[in-house]
């Protein structure tokens, strides 16, 4: 055997191969037409350039003839598979075309069987041979004795090429550029080598095998796309969401097994619609707008309600993209039941929410009324304690005056935690008022009534630039009394105390900072820190109610901000606070108030 004719033996092979190969992927794709015609077409091309190799190694007249007769039962074969194929794969609604071209080729393929010399002889031919250029046996080929009907199967041939050409035409003008031009590209390969073989033939030279290299090569081309498009297709059949496949006029072209599911009708049926024809009416203006952001290249994804076939309707998350072949690939998905969930989600929270505002605001107009009801009968518990100790403090025994000490003393604690719980209350209802505030010069203001009320202290005050704010002047001034009366308070004990004010800038957000030299505390009990009644030193050590930082926090979350500190026993503390959120942008008015806030440095 020629290298050549080995060379097209091994291309067989992997024909015949291919040809297996789609003929189950047809059988498993429930009788897949295009996957079958293709099997029966790459089986008929392998089997007629067998017969080609077995014609040019005859070595008799009748041999060669017997070899062309089932080269051109082959042929008639090949090509008629071949228009189907094309049918199939465009996915042409023309049925004349093929069905005719199919009875011509049938009378062929008998003819061809009854006649003696078969269709392309009407005489024995003439038989030559030849030498290969690099020196193999010689190989028999035919020089004259071909008939009319050679001519006019030639020119039947052309007409088959050009339908395939024009069935590829039509489909890419539906947008199916790649597959389109794949088999446009494919088909161009054996129209050279027809039109070279008929050239090289009719100038009296040998043709070697170039028509069946030129069918092989198709066959090649063609189950690589396949293989391809049948790897994607599996991966499409197996998803567990509805996928569908459109041209660029919103023609469905394939959609799997889970969308024909989810909108009840039938592949087929599908294949007949348009993509409008799923959505609902309400729907259907917002579908058609991202219909042109979809061709224009974006992404689409949203929401729409979809109609099933039966009537009923379901909401779908769309999500949308366009291939690299033009078509439209869209996967749908139905969350009707999640968005019923989440919408019961949502009218439970929001009436979980209400109850627990409604509560709080309940808890806290009790907290002020009972604060503010008991602040007359707390006030004349110690007025009258007191008058009774300086106007007949004779007729007293030291230990009823020593009670009345602890009564006095008890009344003026509870008196000023009833003050820090309307001043709670009021900070956290207050409406706010924002303005441009000098901060520098509130700090300053604050620090001198602290100076005017203990003269006798020696305290360093430390100033660093301070920006103006824009803030509530009464919450903020309430916030930085008690924060430098905490630092005023904790650093009395010390003999040189410091307090520095400051602030820095940190990421997108100016972070202000209180800091002392005093007592300081143990962090691990920081996150109590900014919660009402809760002091991390007893009353003995510093005196105080444990309202004025929760106050502080407040205040600084009815801006937006957040408040944190560090700090360490007998090594004084630094409290650090923001005006606004992260962005830089003013806090909301009436912000709701949340916890925990942040007791640590982030």
């Amino acid at each position: 055997m020629t290298l050549t004719g080995t060379i097209l033996s091994i291309l067989v092979g992997a024909c015949w191969l291919a040809a297996i190969t789609h003929f189950f992927a047809g059988l498993r794709r429930s009788f897949s037409p295009a996957h079958l015609s293709f099997a029966l077409f790459a089986f008929a091309t392998g089997a007629q350039s067998l017969a080609y190799i077995w014609l040019h190694h005859s070595t008799t007249v009748a041999e060669y003839v017997e070899a062309a007769r089932w080269g051109s039962a082959a042929g008639a074969i090949t090509v008629t598979s071949l228009v189907w194929f094309t049918r199939f794969y465009t996915r042409s609604d023309d049925h004349v075309f093929p069905i005719g071209l199919t009875a011509i080729y049938l009378a062929l393929f008998i003819a061809n069987l009854v006649l003696p010399y078969g269709l392309f002889f009407d005489h024995p031919p003439v038989l030559t041979h030849f030498d290969l250029p690099w020196g193999e046996q010689a190989t028999i080929h035919v020089f004259g004795g071909f008939s009319r009907r050679l001519v006019a199967t030639l020119l039947l041939n052309l007409v088959v090429i050009a339908y395939v050409f024009f069935a590829c035409f039509r489909q890419y003008r539906r947008g199916q550029h790649h597959p389109a031009m794949t088999l446009a590209v494919s088909m161009s390969v054996v129209l050279l080598a027809v039109a070279a073989n008929v050239v090289i033939t009719s100038m009296g030279f040998r043709s070697l095998y170039l028509s069946s290299f030129g069918f092989l090569t198709l066959v090649m081309m063609m189950m690589y796309w396949l293989s391809s498009d049948e790897s994607f297709r599996t991966v499409v059949a197996q998803a567990s969401e509805g996928i569908f496949i459109a041209d660029r006029r919103g023609r469905y072209i394939d959609v799997n097994a889970a969308g024909c599911e989810l909108l009840g009708w039938s592949r087929d049926e599908l294949c007949r619609m348009h993509v409008f024809d799923v959505i609902s009416a309400t729907d259907l203006p917002s579908v058609r707008a991202q219909r042109e952001s979809l061709l224009s290249g974006a992404i689409v994804r949203g929401s729409w309600t979809f109609q099933r076939k039966d009537g009923s309707e379901f909401v779908g998350e769309l999500s949308s993209r366009l291939l690299p072949d033009g078509r439209m690939l869209g996967m749908l998905r139905d969350v009707t039941e999640q968005l019923e969930l989440l919408r019961s989600l949502e009218e439970r929270v929001a009436a979980r929410t209400a109850e627990y505002a409604e509560l709080n605001r309940q808890l806290e107009s009790f907290a002020y009324s009972v604060s503010h009801d008991l602040r007359a009968p707390v006030r004349a518990v110690g007025a009258f304690s007191s008058v009774l100790l300086n106007e007949h403090a004779s007729q007293l025994s030291t230990e009823a005056r020593r009670h009345l000490d602890r009564i006095i003393s008890a009344a003026r604690h509870m008196n000023e935690l009833i003050e820090g719980l309307l001043q709670l209350a009021k900070v956290s209802h207050q409406a706010l008022h924002r303005e441009s505030l000098d901060l520098e010069q509130i700090v300053r203001t604050t620090l001198q009534r602290l100076r005017d009320r203990e003269t006798e202290r020696n305290v360093e005050l430390v100033f660093k630039d301070l920006p103006r704010v824009r803030a509530d002047h009464r919450l903020l001034s309430i916030a930085i009394q008690n924060l430098l009366e905490n630092a005023w308070k904790y650093t009395s004990r010390r003999a040189h105390a410091r307090i520095e004010v400051g602030c820095d800038t940190q990421s997108d957000r100016v972070v202000f900072y209180v800091k002392d030299n005093g007592a300081g505390f143990d962090m691990q009990f920081a996150e109590h820190l900014f919660e009402p009644f809760r002091r991390l030193h007893s009353a003995k050590e510093f005196s105080g109610t444990g309202i004025g930082l929760a106050t502080v926090a407040r205040v600084v979350e009815r801006h937006g901000g957040q408040i944190w500190a560090q700090a360490a026993p007998d090594a004084g503390a630094t409290f650090y606070f923001t005006l606004a959120p992260r962005s830089g942008r003013d806090a909301l008015e009436n912000r709701p108030i949340t916890r925990p806030i942040e007791s640590a440095m982030s």
